[in-house]
């Protein structure tokens, strides 16, 4: 649901073409810089760059 509200319809895009190019932008910053409550307030790719730490 964050995908469909944060990025493709979170406002108007004139085609679709800058709605897709727009994507990616979206994706570093939903993985390197947006709080996310589940990781308490961390970035997911903090999370990710933990596990192979954890477990050896």
């Amino acid at each position: 649901m964050t995908l469909k509200w944060e990025w493709a319809y979170a406002r108007p895009y004139e085609t679709n073409a800058s709605r897709t190019a727009e994507l990616e932008r979206w994706l570093h910053h939903y993985n390197y810089h947006r709080p996310h409550m589940a990781h308490a307030g961390r970035s997911p790719i903090t999370v990710v760059n933990n596990v192979p730490r954890k477990h050896t």
